[in-house]
């Protein structure tokens, strides 16, 4: 139970303890004011019929709030998740134009290097004393390799803090079953 639970229930608690003391001082006072004992029921009853409505207005009134925050967060949730989509459209669109235009330049680099070389038989363009397609094939290459390392280490990462988190709540678990024991005094020495 949370902190702001125990409050609500203990304020609760105060004040149906404040009211039944309240109750009490009210018959005392029908008593000394020499009230019958069946006018003493009929404003007792009256009391508690007014106390129950007004609790009742209380609950209704606590849920018609809780009902309005939950249906606006509701509201902003499917509003986020409809900005969520559209962003995601956006961004799929220009990553596939992206790519199509990457595409685009390659192809359009090897045909060039293609018609440069076709140009000057027996000699092929280089860069850094490679032939230009090939270094950039092994540029394309390195860089798959290298995201790829990058997700077996993120997904090693994951996996150590799962097994961390993992080894905190089995410790949590073992010391909390071991105060329950003591405080229970089944604790075998």
């Amino acid at each position: 139970m949370d902190s702001a639970t125990e409050k609500r229930l203990s304020a609760g608690q105060n004040f149906f303890e404040l009211l039944h003391s309240n109750l009490h001082i009210l018959q005392n006072i029908w008593n000394k004011m020499g009230l019958s004992e069946y006018e003493r029921k009929a404003r007792f009853q009256n009391t508690v019929k007014q106390i129950n409505d007004l609790l009742s207005d209380i609950i209704a009134e606590e849920q018609v709030v809780e009902e309005h925050y939950y249906r606006q967060r509701l509201m902003q949730l499917r509003e986020e998740e409809e900005r969520r989509k559209i962003l995601y459209n956006d961004l799929t669109k220009n990553l596939q134009i992206f790519f199509l235009d990457c595409f685009q330049i390659k192809s359009k680099l090897e045909q060039a290097v293609c018609l440069w070389n076709d140009q000057h038989p027996g000699e092929l363009l280089s860069y850094d004393g490679m032939c230009f397609l090939r270094k950039i094939n092994n540029i394309e290459m390195e860089y798959a390799q290298q995201k790829e390392k990058e997700k077996v280490e993120k997904k090693k990462a994951r996996n150590r803090c799962l097994e961390e988190e993992a080894k905190c709540v089995s410790k949590i678990v073992r010391t909390s079953s071991l105060r329950q024991k003591v405080s229970s005094g089944k604790m075998n020495f």
